[in-house]
């Protein structure tokens, strides 16, 4: 199967999936493509997985951005970190408004819930695998990726070495003199790269909280206003009531 075919798969509105799903099963069991019983088995996206595949087509550059903002993160520290990290999060609410637009010109009116649902998703498929990574710019997110691990970043960053085994004998006290420092220095280098690695860590949490603050305060205005809203709406509501029973 083409990439592009499932991609125009989960372009299709929700409603419509089932009946192109088949369709295209079908079609590459015609042709002989082994993929045809794994099409079939796709099921339906919710809401928050088609916003965030529709945004490769409405938004490819802020796509692209968030990808190389994602990447850049990797591994940097400092200012670069800092500067990745905004750059991220400018991408991500740009795209998470994308997608709450596209959701409402389907006829689905994204509620708080949705949208955070769907800035975390966006967040995880950016620092994902390289598979998840592609599926995003290519519009093809099949599933909702898992978030990502600080601490599973740290692990795959840092190789513990084990100490080359004693030999059973030593010919002289100078000899095992030489090798007990020779594991000294082995542990100070291992020592030395935990360090670094703990450090790079700490930084990438701290901009990890400072990204989670920023996106709460967000969402926690937008709550705000949309029940002030509601509120202004309920208060209009009840003043043409009131007009109304004057006016009889």
């Amino acid at each position: 199967m083409k990439p592009a075919e499932l991609a125009r798969l989960y372009a299709v509105p929700p409603s419509e999936f089932v009946a192109a799903r088949d369709r295209l099963a079908a079609e590459l069991k015609a042709r002989g493509d082994e993929s045809a019983a794994a099409v079939k088995k796709l099921r339906k996206p919710n809401a928050v997985l088609w916003a965030a595949n529709q945004l490769a087509r409405r938004a490819p550059k802020a796509v692209e951005a968030l990808l190389a903002a994602a990447q850049a993160m990797r591994g940097a520290l400092g200012d670069a970190l800092r500067e990745a990290s905004q750059a991220e999060r400018e991408q991500l609410r740009a795209l998470t408004h994308a997608g709450e637009q596209a959701l409402k010109e389907s006829g689905h009116e994204p509620s708080a819930s949705t949208t955070r649902e769907l800035y975390a998703l966006l967040h995880a498929a950016a620092a994902g695998d390289p598979a998840t990574r592609e599926a995003l710019a290519e519009g093809a997110l099949t599933a909702a990726p898992e978030a990502p691990s600080l601490l599973g970043e740290l692990n795959a960053s840092v190789r513990a070495g084990k100490p080359p085994e004693r030999a059973a004998k030593r010919e002289s006290e100078g000899e095992r003199e030489r090798e007990r420092e020779r594991e000294r220095e082995r542990a100070q280098r291992e020592a030395k790269k935990l360090r670094a690695a703990a450090d790079r860590l700490a930084e990438r949490a701290t901009a990890a909280r400072r990204r989670a603050d920023d996106a709460r305060r967000e969402f926690e205005e937008a709550e705000r206003a949309a029940k002030k809203a509601e509120g202004e709406a309920d208060e209009a509501r009840r003043e043409a009531e009131r007009a109304e029973r004057r006016a009889d």
